[in-house]
């Protein structure tokens, strides 16, 4: 319904009191205006339940930010029962769910939920089931994968030879015995210029013997 109430002197104070009937459960909403290009000034509102009609209990159905639930607010019982559906938003799941403040489990917090209010549990009073959101954390960003290693190059392509303790290896040529001297070795030198200078002179003494 509607109730006036007015004062001539805008600052005195004036007491008034209304009485409201609700007809039916649900969400009431009391909208105050005042005259053309004015307020109305409100300094105390106090709302008192004088009488309670209601037969039986049932339920209600409350949600935070970041889903619904439907049906929202006051549900009476039809056939012994009331099923609430909750559902999150996009990008955000169930942080929780209570029904007359017990946790109810949620299996898959993305999905949405249905929870239903029997009349044995709402023998005594209203059931209250209500419906809390979170937003769903971004991931985490994975590092790249580490490439495979290059294997390492041969130091002495294309050689044989055996392979020494130490990983190194030695060729020689074949059929040659011994080892071959080094650059600026002179002592090494030395035998194999003797061996050949002798093997020359046998020569020359071998041709003289002949022609006497």
């Amino acid at each position: 319904g509607e109730n006036t109430a007015g004062h001539t002197d805008g600052n005195a104070y004036k007491t008034v009191e209304f009485t409201f009937t609700v007809n039916k459960p649900g969400t009431s909403t009391l909208v105050f205006t005042g005259p053309a290009e004015k307020s109305p000034r409100l300094d105390k509102l106090d709302i008192t339940l004088k009488s309670d009609g209601l037969a039986s209990f049932g339920a209600v159905g409350r949600a935070g930010l970041g889903g619904t639930i439907s049906p929202d607010g006051f549900v009476a019982l039809k056939d012994g029962k009331a099923a609430f559906t909750v559902t999150p938003d996009e990008g955000y799941r169930i942080a929780s769910v209570t029904k007359g403040g017990a946790a109810v489990e949620v299996a898959d917090p993305e999905q949405p939920l249905t929870v239903e209010v029997s009349a044995e549990e709402a023998a005594e009073g209203d059931v209250v089931v209500e419906a809390l959101f979170e937003q769903i954390p971004a991931p985490e960003p994975q590092p790249d994968p580490e490439p495979d290693p290059e294997p390492e190059p041969n130091p002495q392509p294309g050689t044989g030879g055996s392979t020494s303790g130490n990983g190194s290896t030695s060729s020689k040529p074949s059929g040659s015995t011994g080892t071959i001297p080094q650059t600026g070795d002179l002592s090494a030198l030395a035998a194999p210029l003797a061996l050949g200078a002798s093997g020359l002179l046998g020569a020359a003494a071998a041709l003289k013997r002949k022609k006497r």
